[in-house]
């Protein structure tokens, strides 16, 4: 009975969130605007009192019709009264709601590639320069168009013509001018993130090295002084272990003397940051080092892991086992194919594959189901198959 309250409790909230939304328009006096905003805030509320994921199908009402609604958020933003305020205050509690999240599920949830097509179209014309500014009057409606760009993007196949002009370029003059201000911090993540998802996908990844974002990735790595707060230090890294995935990547990597920068980071992070987020960066550094590292040389490398190695390793192994034993191959929002990618590389060393073996007696056999899988697997025909297979 208590299930049935509460959806329909959930129920009511969407349909009057996505009610008021629709009415939303320039020519409303400031007082109905005001009360409508304020509705909103309350109506978020509401159908989120767990989290966005607690209610996807509010999750995907946002998705559907936000966009509709930008126009008049850019216009009521350019101004310096009550309404711009109130309409800030919605778009920041609007974007916390996505803040932290893995919204990937939400979006595989739809299953329907034409509609993910749609809601990207939709939201990247969205994205304008002129929001990236040196005040934050526009970062928390960045901060709502951000992660659904990002988040939808990896289930399409989007191409550089897909992209606004010079979109790239000034997303990295706006992340290096502000990317150690921590007021700023939530923006330049959701950028980040963003980056991370591009280096990713293959007919992105020469525009994401034209614009010399692998370049500013690693000077950021090489800093000297404080780093940054952990999560920028971890989606810089990720950034750089995506793009080692891809041919044409790992030969400007090592160019920009990758390996290096990476193991010279060490030091100051271990220092910086606490011991669970120094080693979360340290397992996407090894596998980025794998990934660079020629075959040849750690075939012939006498590897004997420290205790730190060994618990990357571990790590490793055991992504990979969660990951497998998941519908979608999925865990923490990485598909077990990123690990995997490193783990080959790394078992090119007898030495150490043995050791692995002999550690995990279950490993063998992981490995096993996961070629089974691939071998039997139908030639997919649209990019949202191809994701959630690998």
């Amino acid at each position: 009975m208590s299930g049935d309250l509460t959806y329909t409790h959930y129920q009511m909230a969407t349909n009057d969130f996505a009610n008021d939304l629709k009415s939303l328009s320039l020519s409303e006096t400031a007082n109905k605007y005001s009360n409508i905003i304020e509705r909103l805030i309350i109506q978020l509320k509401h159908a989120t009192p767990n989290g966005l994921m607690e209610n996807k199908p509010f999750g995907v009402v946002i998705i559907d019709n936000l966009y509709r609604i930008i126009p008049i958020f850019d216009k009521k933003l350019s101004d310096d009264n009550e309404n711009s305020h109130q309409t800030n205050l919605f778009l920041e509690a609007l974007s916390n709601t996505f803040h932290g999240l893995c919204l990937l599920e939400l979006f595989l949830a739809i299953k329907d590639s034409y509609r993910l097509e749609i809601i990207f179209h939709n939201y990247i014309p969205l994205l304008k320069e002129n929001y990236f500014t040196n005040d934050n009057r526009y970062d928390h409606l960045v901060n709502c168009l951000l992660p659904i760009i990002a988040y939808s993007s990896p289930l399409l196949p989007v191409n550089e013509a897909d992209l606004p002009p010079n979109f790239l370029s000034f997303l990295l003059e706006f992340t290096k001018s502000n990317w150690q201000n921590q007021q700023r911090n939530t923006i330049i993540n959701n950028i980040l993130h963003l980056i991370k998802v591009f280096s990713r996908t293959p007919t992105l990844v020469p525009m994401v090295i034209r614009t010399e974002w692998p370049n500013a990735c690693i000077q950021w790595i090489k800093e000297t002084g404080p780093r940054p707060l952990y999560e920028t230090d971890y989606l810089i890294n990720l950034i750089l272990s995506k793009l080692a995935r891809h041919t044409i990547s790992v030969e400007v990597l090592n160019q920009l003397d990758c390996i290096n920068a990476l193991t010279e980071s060490h030091e100051q992070m271990e220092k910086d940051h606490n011991e669970e987020d120094y080693l979360c960066i340290r397992f996407i550094q090894c596998i980025t080092h794998a990934l660079l590292e020629e075959a040849s040389t750690i075939k012939q490398k006498v590897i004997v892991p420290n205790k730190q190695g060994c618990h990357i390793l571990d790590q490793m192994i055991s992504f990979v086992m969660t990951a497998s034993q998941t519908g979608v191959y999925f865990y923490k929002c990485c598909h077990v194919a990123e690990v995997l990618c490193a783990l080959s590389k790394l078992f090119i060393n007898d030495e150490l594959l043995i050791k692995c073996l002999n550690e995990h007696n279950q490993l063998l056999d992981c490995l096993c189901q996961l070629l089974i899988k691939n071998a039997t697997m139908t030639q997919n025909t649209n990019r949202l198959d191809q994701f959630l297979n690998g």
